[in-house]
């Protein structure tokens, strides 16, 4: 009688063989439950007696090893998303991607000239003059410095905000500044300088996205076959016919159908 593969994995199971779950049961699994069932396998023979030269063998049960490294299958090699490990039970792990480094040139350029406003508002005006001139050079020295060290990774965080942090600063500080010295006059001496800062900031960080968006006009115009004052015309209608009466809007409606 032939035995099934639910029979040896169950027998298998009860007996701390490893043994897969599924697919066909591996050979060296069979051999055991064969070696340890002979008989089952020899029906006419007892277990007192030998095998005939034909027929039946009792089968060598094969030497079982732990699971090494080498069974485990190798990893795919590392994607855009960082790189493989291996967690517990082999399951395959994926590292946190690393991040880019940041220049800390800017972010320190910009801590000094603060330093330097923050010593003049207190009456410190040649100390709070001397940090402010310094600062693009202290930027550049002290990127030199710190790159590598502990410091810098401290600081890394706060200069990949930096830029998104400086765009938002110039395009609110220009306006409260402003604002600031249209309805306090005496803090010109102040107010301007940091005024003029931000402004500088704003014509780098604005530059780029207004030539940008003048070439997507240029393109966009030439899809839609008009110029400046053609495009001027256009708008106006549109706007016209947002405020259209009822009666306008359903014979501008039947004109165009």
């Amino acid at each position: 009688m032939t035995t099934t593969d639910a029979e040896i994995r169950a027998w298998a199971n009860d007996n701390g063989v490893p043994c897969n779950t599924r697919g066909m049961v591996p050979k060296a699994v069979r051999d055991q439950y064969e070696a340890a069932h002979p008989a089952d396998d020899n029906p006419g023979l007892s277990s007192d007696e030998p095998a005939p030269e034909h027929g039946y063998a009792e089968a060598e049960a094969a030497p079982t090893r732990p699971q090494t490294a080498d069974d485990v299958p190798p990893l795919p090699p590392p994607g855009r998303f960082g790189k493989l490990g291996r967690g517990k039970g082999g399951t395959v792990v994926r590292a946190k991607p690393e991040r880019k480094r940041v220049s800390l040139e800017s972010l320190a350029a910009g801590a000094w000239t603060l330093l330097g406003q923050a010593a003049q508002s207190r009456g410190l005006v040649p100390t709070g003059r001397a940090l402010v001139m310094q600062a693009p050079v202290a930027g550049m020295i002290l990127e030199d410095t710190l790159r590598g060290t502990v410091v810098d990774k401290v600081m890394q965080p706060l200069a990949r905000g930096g830029e998104s942090a400086k765009e938002l600063g110039a395009l609110l500080g220009v306006p409260v500044l402003v604002t600031m010295v249209t309805l306090k006059p005496e803090t010109q001496p102040v107010a301007l300088p940091m005024l003029k800062n931000l402004m500088r900031e704003w014509a780098i960080i604005a530059g780029p996205r207004i030539k940008a968006r003048e070439r997507r006009e240029r393109r966009a115009m030439e899809q839609l076959g008009v110029d400046e004052t053609g495009l001027d015309e256009m708008v106006d209608g549109w706007i016209a016919a947002l405020f259209m009466g009822p009666d306008e809007w359903a014979e501008d409606g039947a004109e165009d159908a």
